[in-house]
């Protein structure tokens, strides 16, 4: 039967879609609004599914059958109710492994167009996968927390100790940051105009503490110190702090002082959502950046972007 006449129920998809933990977050309005998307394929016993090494250009959420997924250094079997892929390496275009359908296997395809398309033109599904994707970084038992909240830097290459920082050295800052480097100048410039410059004196918190992140601080000029369970961490200029834990909603658990005197820009997380709702491109690039952060194999199976929860 051609693939275009096999019938798949919205329950079922919906059950699919449930399996990926990139949907967490989303409602069953949502998902449903989703379902339309998937698209029924069977493949024969022997029958590849995905490529070695080519770019995974699809999802399969397995409806029914068993398919063999192998890479260099394992062989695993999926079943129905598992996902061949993930949406980080969807996003990323990352290498697939071999995966080939041992007996007839029906799946749900959704592919990577279909996907950024969605993305692009709800931003409400946009918003339930970008939380559920910081929220997998900050909860998917990944480094010490502070391992993610900073980006360290050799060299604090911002000396200046003026009383406040222009829009054009708030851009140059904001650029700095490896989540936001991909994010357009417009974006950048809206994010900057409504930042707070803030000035800590030695000693002073970063963050309070046991409450979830609302939002986060880009370090202009002088040094932090992060107690992280590996111990203590230095960061200065370009460090972006609890970026991740506002976006997810989470507490932030690694203390942070300032070391010296210190500069920075306070962004509240709500901002930074309306940021990426008027610049959908800078919303791709945003949430391309979190997904790069989850690169181990180890963490993605663990978290069920392999396997499917049962």
């Amino acid at each position: 039967m051609p693939d275009e006449l096999i019938d798949v129920s919205h329950a079922e998809r919906l059950l699919a879609l449930r399996t990926a933990p990139a949907f967490d977050a989303l409602s069953a309005t949502e998902l449903w609004r989703i379902a339309p998307s998937l698209r029924p394929r069977r493949f024969a016993p022997g029958e590849s599914i995905t490529i070695a090494g080519m770019p995974l250009g699809s999802l399969q959420f397995i409806v029914s059958g068993r398919v063999d997924v192998l890479d260099q250094k394992s062989h695993e079997v999926l079943g129905p109710r598992d996902v061949i892929g993930d949406l980080v390496a969807l996003l990323d275009e990352a290498p697939a492994p071999r995966a080939v359908a041992n007996e007839p296997t029906l799946t749900l395809e959704f592919d990577r167009a279909a996907l950024e398309d969605l993305l692009e033109d709800d931003f409400s599904i946009f918003l339930g996968v970008l939380r559920a994707t910081a929220r997998r970084l900050v909860q998917g038992g990944r480094a010490a927390p502070g391992a993610r909240l900073a980006l360290e830097h050799e060299a604090d290459r911002r000396k200046s100790n003026r009383p406040t920082l222009d829009l054009v050295e708030r851009v140059l800052l904001l650029e700095e940051c490896d989540h936001l480097r991909h994010c357009e100048i417009a974006a950048l410039a809206t994010l900057a105009e409504g930042a707070t410059h803030v000035v800590l004196p030695r000693g002073a918190p970063l963050f309070p503490t046991g409450k979830p992140a609302d939002h986060f601080v880009v370090v202009a000029s002088g040094h932090a110190i992060l107690e992280t369970p590996a111990g203590p961490r230095r960061v200065s200029a370009g460090a972006e702090l609890g970026m991740i834990e506002a976006l997810a909603g989470e507490t932030i658990s690694t203390s942070a002082n300032a070391e010296t005197t210190l500069q920075a820009l306070r962004i509240a997380g709500s901002s930074l959502i309306d940021v990426v709702e008027d610049y959908p491109s800078s919303a791709l690039g945003l949430l391309r950046a979190l997904a790069q952060e989850v690169e181990s194999p180890e963490v993605r199976k663990e978290d069920g972007f392999s396997r499917g929860r049962r």
